[in-house]
């Protein structure tokens, strides 16, 4: 008994078109990510930038940004309370982290608060005692303080990690770096192929275009 077959070259057929999909996909795929990574050099070069020009300031002007609140005690005005936390720079260190400051006996009553939000370059917050702490170790360094407040002395409670805002702007300059080193490559492989030039290492490849007679390498057709 003679069975249907399948009608010539179908398998052929159904296999080259599921192939163009899955490259079409790759493809794509491919696109997003170079466009992703564009975008994230983009914001690391701004933020190398800024890491720059934070660095430079550092040394007359002291910077900083973050959250914060000031309060009191609503039956002991005396007794106040701070909260920050956020970013400074200052003297050429970098300092991330949050401090609690106090004055006076622990709050007896509900806390009010005469200033809340975020502040930039206003009111002189006191991270800079963790930048000072952080000179003995090259600007390195993870410091918490934990006292209370005594007579005539603030108590701080926080915690900040410090780094030379040189080391910062190392790490923002990595992607513009990695970038800049890809797009090189890249236009001297296209330069080399206009030219007839092996890829790997320049040699004329005109008279040999299958293979490289000076390094061995093979050029894909």
């Amino acid at each position: 008994m003679t069975g249907v077959g399948r009608p010539a070259g179908g398998g052929t057929k159904g296999g080259t078109h599921h192939g163009a999909i899955h490259e079409m996909g790759h493809r794509k795929m491919q696109t997003v990510k170079r466009r992703l990574l564009n975008l994230l050099t983009v914001v690391s070069l701004s933020l190398f930038v800024m890491v720059v020009v934070l660095w430079v300031r550092s040394y007359w002007q002291r910077d900083h940004i973050g959250w914060g609140f000031w309060g009191h005690d609503a039956h002991v005005p005396e007794s106040q309370e701070r909260w920050f936390a956020g970013i400074e720079g200052c003297s050429g260190v970098l300092a991330m982290g949050a401090l609690r400051e106090r004055e006076g006996d622990p709050a007896p009553g509900p806390l009010v608060r005469t200033a809340v939000g975020f502040f930039w370059n206003d009111h002189g917050w006191p991270l800079n005692m963790f930048i000072v702490a952080a000179y003995d170790s090259a600007g390195f360094a993870f410091l918490w303080l934990n006292y209370d407040p005594t007579p005539g002395h603030l108590g701080h409670r926080g915690v900040a990690i410090c780094v030379p805002i040189w080391f910062a702007a190392m790490i923002s300059a990595a992607l513009p770096l990695a970038w800049i080193g890809r797009r090189h490559r890249s236009m001297r492989r296209q330069r080399r192929q206009t030219l007839r030039l092996c890829e790997s290492c320049g040699y004329d490849m005109r008279a040999t275009p299958d293979r490289c007679p000076e390094c061995g390498e093979y050029v894909e057709n």
